[in-house]
């Protein structure tokens, strides 16, 4: 699955079932957070890819606003994770 601008692209097309669906949404975007969080712990200020072009992700990011960004997304998914 490919995620851009923070919504999923490519899983929606696939006929599958809806909860199972939802739930691989779900944990792809709970990784990407995890992912993006142990960026920031090991190098500061990372690029912070919302975009889908290579100029809206060059320049670095704030820890501060990476942290903010990735938690916003573990909370917008906590209740629907197994």
């Amino acid at each position: 699955m490919v995620i851009q601008k923070g919504k999923p692209v490519g899983i929606i097309r696939v006929e599958m079932d809806e909860t199972l669906k939802t739930r691989l949404m779900n944990e792809a975007k709970f990784l990407r957070a995890l992912y993006l969080y142990n960026l920031v712990r090991a190098f500061g200020d990372i690029p912070l890819p919302l975009g889908t072009s290579v100029e809206e992700t060059v320049t670095s990011t704030s820890q501060a606003s990476t942290l903010a960004t990735s938690m916003a997304r573990v909370r917008s998914v906590r209740g629907d994770c197994p």
